[in-house]
Parts: C-alpha cells; structure tokens; sequence
C-alpha cells in the first residue's frame, strides 16, 4: 500500500523489544517497518497518546513478567487512543474517524496500530483522559470490588494515592462511602489527593503511615491497595481489622533487577490468623473477563462529571520520549497519569492513506 503514485512507501514506527536488559530504556528501539492496509474486520488507527506503565515496561524488559512469554523481541507498550484512519471489510461498529482505547501489550508504543476491531473500545475523543480512564480507572475499579470487596463506611487506605491507578481508587472507595487515606510523597501529591476528597493525605516523606493510623484510626484498617510494598505493605498487614484485607497490586519498592528484600517484619500469617484478615493479590490481566462492564460503568460516571482524571503536567512527545517518561514515573517525579502524545513529528511526516483496501 503506498501513499500514490509518486509518494513514499506506508512505513511505521514502532518501540520494540530487541534485548533482555534491566530496563526499557537499555532493552528497546525504534524500528521502522512497512504499514499494510487493514484486513478483514481489521482497522487502521493512527495513535495520538500512549498511556505509559514504568513497572511494567521495565519488568518486561528484563523478561520477568511470569503471564507473558519469554521473548526479548516484542512491540511494547498496552495502553493507547487514537483515530481510526481506515477501516478494512466486514467492519460494522467502527467508522473513519472514531476515537478509539486499545489496552493490549504491543498496542501502544507505536505510531500507527492495525487491529481487530473488536479489541478496540470507541471513546469520546483522543484524549488523553481516556487512556487512564480505559486502563488506571478500570483496574482501580475492579481491584477495590472484586479483590477488595470494598463495603461501606470503611477505612480504606491507598498506597501511590496520587498516581495514575491511585486517583482512582481514592475516587470510587471515596465515592462508595468510605473514609480514605491515601499515601503519596511531596506535597505537588498531598495537593492533588486533597482536590480528590481525600480524608487524609499522607506524606510518607514527612510522616510515618503507622503511626498516623494509630494516633488518628485506632489502628485499624477494613480495606487497603498497596502498589509499593516494603515498609508499607508491613505497616498495613499489622494494623489490618477483623476480617480486612490488604489488595497487593504491586511492589513498586522491591521491583527491581536486584530482587526483593528480605522480610523484616513477622511473617504475614501471624497478622493474619487471629483476625480472620485476608491479602489477596491482583493483577488485573486476569480480570480481562470483567474489563468491558468496568469501563462501560467508568465512561458512564465520567460523562455525568463525576470523576477527576489526573495527568502528569511533563510534556512527553514522540516514541524517543517514552524512555523518559518511564525514568519520570520508576523515579518517583509523577503527579496523575503519566502519558506521551505520540503524533509524529514533522521530521517523520504521515503518509496518506490510500483509501483502497
């Protein structure tokens, strides 16, 4: 397929695992390759931003993401929207033009995506609200109601409160009538969480989240979300309620290449079985089945005004950003979703879709 008679061949460019290395950073590049045209109940979507996942990216590059298989050659990056430029035969529910959310690993480090258009869900505009909303606000959902199986009029805490998944789950456990602390560091976060209707913003830099939850909580706790494991996820489990539970989502503190820390506190059953409290982990991969009912429920409460999406204020733009953007967010640096506008730039110009498929 090319852009005409005397235009430049279709190409795309995509960020591509070429390498095991401990990071994203050291284990990518961008390539470059020929763009088809859609096939059969396929699309063509020009991407505008990508939702960035450091944790994951660099986990990944290291190969150690035990539900995925053991490649050092991959296209990277799951969450995405874009524009559909073309559509291919048979395909009914999208059009030329739609706004469109991907969240699949390979679907969003690239410039341009061909898809089955059943594993894209149509969103109100390219924006970048909607990569958190279809990625960060649907894990957040399902991870408080189904692994959490949040209640009412509960003490909730949140780990990394203020990040992409974290403004979330402050919102809906705050939403459902809860009494939510949420834990971040500096206070550009405290700033955020409180604009959130956070009970009580915790600075771990400046304050000790268990003594906070005894001097103010009667240190108990129904329900919590760590993404950051460590000195957290022990100050948590040994101030857990009769019957509470701790949702591991992450272990943001001990992820690295260097591996997890020896255990320093007790070990987790003797928090445990005198409470009858549970730990549960989630990873919402395993959740897919429950992905389209969340997100239907998310876009719904969005349009009605009811939910707040954070995006981090750094301006990341072009695929070479996306190593950067991840050192943003692994750092600690990031306030509300970090994502990176993807629209080429004018020393990598479009081609001109040829309208024949």
């Amino acid at each position: 397929m090319n852009a005409g008679p005397t235009g430049p061949p279709r190409s795309n460019r995509v960020l591509r695992q070429v390498r095991f290395a401990p990071t994203l950073r050291e284990a990518s590049e961008i390539v470059t390759e020929p763009l088809s045209s859609p096939g059969p109940g396929q699309v063509l979507v020009r991407q505008h931003y990508a939702g960035v996942n450091g944790l994951f990216d660099n986990v990944l590059a290291r190969g150690e993401v035990p539900y995925v298989p053991r490649t050092d050659q991959r296209d990277l990056g799951v969450e995405a929207v874009g524009v559909v430029q073309e559509i291919g035969p048979s395909v009914e529910h999208l059009s030329v033009g739609a706004a469109v959310a991907g969240s699949r690993l390979g679907y969003g480090y690239r410039e341009w995506l061909i898809a089955d258009a059943t594993e894209l869900v149509p969103v109100p505009a390219a924006d970048p609200r909607y990569v958190a909303l279809r990625t960060s606000a649907v894990s957040a959902l399902i991870a408080l109601e189904q692994a959490g199986r949040m209640g009412q009029n509960e003490t909730v805490v949140i780990t990394a409160a203020a990040g992409g998944l974290g403004q979330f789950l402050v919102q809906f456990a705050q939403r459902a009538g809860n009494t939510v602390i949420g834990v971040c560091g500096g206070p550009q976060k405290v700033e955020l969480l409180r604009r959130l209707g956070c009970d009580r913003p915790v600075d771990h830099r400046s304050e000790d989240l268990g003594a906070v939850l005894d001097r103010e909580f009667g240190g108990q706790v129904a329900l919590a979300v760590d993404t950051v494991g460590g000195e957290l996820f022990d100050a948590l489990v040994s101030r857990l309620a009769p019957r509470g539970r701790l949702v591991t989502a992450g272990h943001a503190s001990d992820i690295g290449p260097e591996g997890a820390r020896p255990v320093q506190s007790a070990r987790v059953y003797q928090h445990l079985y005198w409470t009858s409290a549970s730990v549960i982990g989630f990873q919402n991969a395993l959740y897919a089945d429950l992905h389209a009912e969340a997100f239907a429920r998310v876009l719904r409460w969005d349009a009605e005004g009811l939910l707040e999406v954070a995006t981090d204020p750094t301006p990341f733009t072009g695929l070479e950003a996306i190593p950067d953007a991840v050192d943003h967010l692994t750092g600690g640096h990031s306030v509300g979703k970090v994502v990176v506008d993807l629209r080429p730039d004018p020393s990598h110009p479009i081609p001109t879709p040829s309208g024949e498929h």
